[in-house]
């Protein structure tokens, strides 16, 4: 439909609802001040034509546009700037766990005297605590209502 037909269609109506209104309701005081409140209502909002009322009509809905992919984008950002902070962190203690690792075997094969058998009882340790530590800490239950606390998107 364009812009004119829509135009037509809306004064077709307002003439309309005009000729019932004096037909059916005969106009009583009541009534047609009611009326005149409504139109002085939107001649003091600036709305005086079916053009105004259209274009207040699609800047409100440009506005309204705007603020939802404004505020998906501050969401998203915040989303993104907490992951990065999570990978960050990650990689600082993984490095850290990597050195006490290899710190940590050395010491128990020059403890043993044998570093072989020290890295071997290091790495059997490591997978032990790897394996309890994603058994109990990180099952999907819990990660799930984790994200869906902090990132919730309402």
């Amino acid at each position: 439909m364009s812009n004119h037909s829509i135009k037509f269609t809306i004064l077709r109506s307002l003439a309309t609802a005009k000729i019932a209104l004096k037909n059916d309701l005969n106009f009583n005081v009541e009534t047609k001040a009611r009326v005149l409140d409504w139109l002085d209502f939107f001649r003091k909002a600036g709305i005086d034509t079916t053009e105004q009322l259209i274009s207040h009509g699609k800047r409100a809905i440009k506005d309204e546009i705007h603020s939802i992919i404004n505020e998906s984008i501050a969401k998203l950002a915040l989303a993104l700037s907490s992951l990065i902070s999570l990978v960050a962190g990650f990689l600082i203690i993984s490095i850290g766990l990597i050195f006490a690792a290899i710190a940590f075997s050395l010491y128990i094969g020059e403890f043993l005297g044998n570093l072989a058998l020290g890295f071997i009882i290091s790495g059997a340790l490591w997978i032990t605590l790897i394996l309890v530590v994603v058994k109990v800490f990180l099952n999907k239950r819990k990660i799930e209502s984790y994200f869906l606390k902090h990132f919730k998107m309402t």
